[in-house]
């Protein structure tokens, strides 16, 4: 059964619930502490933006999300029969990263990026103070259970091409070795949480499952040097050795697929 926690925002008490590996925060407890309550969730996801951003989420992070779903909706934004809440975006697009239950224990929750986009909309103090409680929450949590969430991922999208990653905080010079589908993408979603987060170097595999293997050998290689999750205190000859790791690991791709390798990774950061 998943733990609840709770974390107080400007007067706000928020719920974040455990769902797989992830927290999920909810909407519902955010939406009380503005006028309008959680009946601001629904004006919000009927804004194309909000749309446009769930479905970029879902694209990167949901192998099963519904595509043909989302043009539906969004051939419909906009005009006066256009109605959406969380259940409905939920049923046609098959989405992951929000959840709506009915019921005493029931609301809406959202993964933390997700959340944040939330926040924007509702009130960017209020967004800023929630990040800062989020990643507060995060970093004690990972640092306890950094060891349970080393399974391995469902590797369905066998042929879908995805980047090994190397990003630097530059507020605190540590180093994130991560995964992902769209490593540009991943960028902005880490920069809209924390903008000192900039993208150092990335590595494109043919499949997950190679991306996947490469990213859990870095991890390993560096275990001494973990914070938590999946960041690191680096030092120069470690930042060398990942770059000169890019480079040797390279294979060609075909030419529908983005450029196996870049990088800006600095001789002495």
């Amino acid at each position: 059964m998943a733990k609840n926690r709770k974390i107080e925002v400007k007067g706000v008490v928020v719920t974040i619930t455990e769902k797989g590996k992830e927290d999920f925060i909810s909407l519902s407890d955010i939406a009380t502490g503005f006028d309008g309550g959680t009946g601001l969730i629904e004006k919000w996801i009927r804004n194309k933006n909000t749309i446009e951003f769930l479905a970029v989420w879902e694209a990167i992070n949901n192998p099963d999300f519904n595509i043909s779903g989302h043009k539906t909706i969004l051939g419909e934004v906009g005009t006066n029969r256009f109605m959406m809440s969380v259940k409905k975006w939920v049923a046609l697009t098959n989405a992951i990263g929000i959840t709506a239950n009915a019921g005493r224990y029931g609301g809406t929750f959202a993964c933390r990026e997700i959340a944040i986009e939330f926040a924007t909309w509702l009130n960017p103090l209020f967004k800023m103070e929630i990040i800062g409680k989020i990643f507060q929450f995060s970093e004690n949590y990972e640092t306890v259970f950094q060891n349970v969430f080393n399974e391995q991922p469902d590797f369905g999208d066998e042929n879908t091409v995805y980047d090994v990653y190397l990003m630097q905080d530059l507020s605190t010079k540590h180093f994130k070795i991560g995964m992902s589908k769209y490593s540009g993408f991943r960028e902005k979603t880490l920069q809209s949480q924390k903008p000192s987060v900039v993208m150092l170097g990335s590595k494109s595999f043919p499949s997950k499952k190679e991306a996947y293997h490469f990213e859990q050998k870095m991890h390993a290689k560096y275990e001494d040097k973990r914070l938590r999750g999946e960041w690191f205190d680096l030092s120069a000859s470690n930042l060398q050795e990942i770059d000169n790791s890019f480079k040797q690991c390279n294979r060609p791709l075909s030419s529908s697929t983005k450029p196996p390798f870049r990088s800006s990774i600095p001789s002495n950061p």
